[in-house]
């Protein structure tokens, strides 16, 4: 996925316990709650609003799917092709930027063919922690 160049929205979500995703900005604290260490803050700015499992937790990538449903990292996308290929949305430490990881393909087979969804759009179909099956990671 290619960096855009205008501003984006710097956002996070994160799971927590119960199985509800909350949005908003990322707050860590040991101390604050036994069960959490890491928080989602609420529209009001509250900033331990929500506790979140670190595991689930995703930055928002400042893009879009072709429905309009933002694109965090951990979300799995689909090319939309005859064979879609289900890539996962993972932030490339190397080149500091968000990327799709092309290793994947949607039999978890490996592939160095360069998806064709930025160019065509493509659809957000789920998470790799909801979905793991569809990704063998």
């Amino acid at each position: 996925l290619k960096n855009q160049t205008q501003k984006r929205t710097i956002k996070f979500r994160g799971k927590n316990l119960k199985g509800q995703w909350h949005y908003g900005l990322l707050c860590h604290d040991k101390t604050k709650d036994s069960d959490y260490e890491w928080f989602i803050s609420n529209f009001a700015g509250k900033p331990y609003a929500f506790g979140a499992i670190p595991e689930t937790i995703g930055q928002f990538t400042g893009l879009h799917d072709k429905n309009g449903k933002e694109l965090y990292e951990g979300d799995l996308i689909s090319d939309m092709e005859d064979e879609p290929m289900i890539l996962p949305v993972i932030y490339d430490n190397e080149f500091a930027q968000f990327a799709v990881d092309i290793s994947f393909s949607k039999d978890g087979s490996s592939s160095d063919d360069i998806p064709t969804c930025y160019e065509n759009g493509f659809e957000i179909i789920g998470n790799v922690f909801e979905k793991a099956d569809l990704v063998k990671l």
